[in-house]
């Protein structure tokens, strides 16, 4: 009993002399309570292999379950602060609307943007819909975006062009339905924008597949409070529905020049 016994510790020993690298453990009564190989407390071998720690991986699970939920945190609060600036926005520009232009004004000027909503229907044909998907899991992957960002902006303002046109040539026959003699001029200023509304809607895509909420929820308040004040010198001017109509696409064309170099690699 005793010769098998000291067979056990010395073959114990030569193993520990053999691979001294996977144990920290100093006797045999320290294995028995329960201490853990090396490869569990260190991420490197004698024979230069990296191990990945099985705390080491916790540690860092926790610290990147952190980080994502502070990143969701701070992304929802600016999507919050920007929704909350334009509905006060526009809360402040209908009533200074109907003030300037009166009831009848304020009604031509919506059926002046809902006409140009019907036909952006179609828009970029859902290209925008699916692009942060797709931005997200390349640069998740850290893999070159290549020209997908370029061409879904050009692909925009392409179909957007295309409805800015139907929309000018369609002008005309609707205006006769509207008892407005400028109401086909309203609606040929409001297709000016389309174009650039299809590329933004493009641009703002880059953004949220980046997770770039800040730079997102900055770029809606400022579309709507440019508007908004450029509505308002329009309007103290004495440029009426005319230069409400224009405010929008000299706003919208501000912002596509600011979202252009803000993408632009």
């Amino acid at each position: 009993m005793a010769s098998l016994k000291s067979r056990t510790v010395s073959h114990y020993k030569t193993f520990r002399a053999v691979r001294p690298q996977f144990f920290v453990c100093q006797s045999v009564s320290e294995i028995a309570s329960g201490c853990r190989p090396y490869f569990y407390t260190r991420t490197d071998t004698r024979f230069g292999i990296g191990i990945a720690a099985s705390d080491e991986i916790r540690r860092e699970a926790g610290g990147g379950s952190a980080s994502e939920r502070r990143r969701i945190l701070v992304g929802t609060s600016w999507t919050a602060t920007s929704t909350v600036v334009g509905v006060i926005i526009g809360l402040v520009s209908r009533p200074l609307l109907v003030a300037f232009v009166g009831i009848d004004g304020y009604g031509v000027w919506a059926s002046a943007i809902a006409v140009a909503s019907m036909f952006s229907l179609g828009g970029d044909l859902g290209v925008a819909s699916v692009l942060p998907k797709i931005i997200a899991e390349s640069r998740g992957q850290k893999k070159d975006e290549g020209t997908i960002a370029s061409s879904s902006l050009l692909f925009a303002v392409f179909t957007g062009a295309i409805a800015s046109v139907a929309l000018i040539l369609s002008s005309p026959f609707i205006g006769q339905r509207i008892a407005f003699p400028d109401f086909p001029l309203l609606l040929q200023i409001q297709s000016i924008q389309m174009p650039l509304n299809f590329g933004i809607g493009s641009l703002f895509a880059l953004l949220q597949g980046g997770r770039s909420f800040k730079e997102y929820s900055i770029s809606t308040i400022l579309l709507a409070s440019s508007n908004l004040l450029l509505m308002i010198v329009f309007l103290a001017l004495g440029a009426g529905l005319i230069g409400v109509m224009v405010a929008s696409p000299l706003s919208t064309s501000i912002l596509f020049a600011l979202l252009i170099v803000l993408n632009r690699k």
